[in-house]
């Protein structure tokens, strides 16, 4: 928490180990493109339309646990995958519903050697 004047509420401060999530779309070598940062709820609203969201942090571990929280959300049924190779050598972890529909759309995370790209 941020110091804060006396009689006033402390302001909170963001922590640099809490995942961020954004909006995300595909690149070029099966990479992943942040785009603008997003609640986990609007995550969901996203996921639920067919896009792809994007789970970045330094924790591999948290950042997966958010990104299958937030498919679970919406789908019944989940998978989980490792990078596809087929993808590109910058292919992402992921999650999709399970099994696939025509909406498509991935909840993708960042690992400690995996990272998606800025725009």
């Amino acid at each position: 928490m941020a110091k804060s004047r006396k009689g006033s509420r402390p302001k909170p401060t963001p922590n640099d180990e809490e995942p961020i999530i954004h909006e995300a779309t595909l690149g070029p070598n099966g990479s992943v493109i942040k785009g603008d940062v997003i609640s986990e709820r609007e995550a969901a609203r996203i996921r639920r339309r067919g896009g792809n969201i994007v789970v970045c942090g330094p924790d591999t571990v948290a950042n997966s646990d958010l990104a299958k929280r937030i498919e679970a959300s919406v789908h019944s049924t989940i998978r989980s995958c490792r990078p596809h190779s087929q993808a590109g050598p910058e292919a992402l972890p992921h999650c999709h519903e399970w099994p696939r529909t025509t909406r498509g759309g991935h909840s993708f995370w960042e690992t400690d050697k995996l990272k998606a790209r800025d725009r």
